[in-house]
């Protein structure tokens, strides 16, 4: 799953903090309810703006 739109606010971001901020954003949103256990690994991939 790709999500786009999440603030990069922190440039040594573990994959921890980065799952924890999907789910965060995901959940105030209604989008979808997942947990921890729900994610292997998060992180963030390169784009134009950075």
């Amino acid at each position: 799953m790709k999500i786009r739109g999440i603030a990069d606010t922190n440039l040594i971001e573990t994959s921890r903090e980065s799952a924890e901020k999907v789910i965060k954003t995901l959940r105030e949103n209604n989008i979808y309810y997942q947990s921890m256990a729900d994610i292997d690994i998060a992180h963030r991939l390169p784009n134009k703006n950075n």
